[in-house]
């Protein structure tokens, strides 16, 4: 890349800009889901800096840049995949606190994940609360220990279509 006298930019200019990059990304990020989560209010936004702040620090240290591949792709197909089994899995436990309290049904489940040890085997145990009535209860390495309020209700079948749209998103990270 050529700078604007004609030469190639210094390296710490480039190093700058590469760490500038992801500080931006991840705060525009967090400041889009402090908008979506408490809103617009001109009153909240000393506390929004605050935490928003914060959490671009937090991230930056648990997540270097670099650590983590996502496929835009992938995350792009993953998010109607998201937004429609949140609203399943929501609906699905309002109906149940509201109509069948008795939880008599209830169990814990071991899953064995293919997942890649990391981030996406996190991930996934993170958004298994989609699927209607599981929590992630124990992760001790490739298994999962997921409560659900009915077996019947939440077959392998289902966690392993959940298990592809994480790969998808990492870039097919299956071991």
């Amino acid at each position: 890349m050529i700078g604007t006298d004609g030469e190639a930019p210094r390296p710490s200019r480039r190093r700058l800009r590469h760490l500038l990059a992801p500080i931006l990304l991840r705060g525009v990020l967090f400041v889009a889901l402090w908008l979506v989560l408490a809103g617009p209010d001109p009153h909240t936004w000393w506390l929004a800096a605050a935490v928003i702040l914060t959490t671009v620090y937090v991230s930056l240290r648990t997540v270097p840049v670099g650590s983590v591949r996502l496929r835009p792709a992938g995350l792009l197909r993953f998010i109607p995949f998201f937004l429609i089994y949140s609203l399943r899995g929501g609906v699905d436990v309002a109906r149940r606190a509201i109509f069948q309290p008795d939880v008599s049904a209830a169990e814990y489940r071991t899953f064995e994940v293919r997942l890649a040890e990391g981030p996406p085997r996190t991930f996934f145990a993170m958004i298994l609360g989609l699927l209607p009535g599981t929590l992630t209860a124990r992760i001790s390495g490739a298994r999962i220990e997921i409560h659900t309020l009915d077996a019947s209700a939440t077959p392998d079948e289902a966690l392993r279509r959940v298990e592809r749209r994480v790969a998808d998103v990492f870039g097919g990270s299956m071991e």
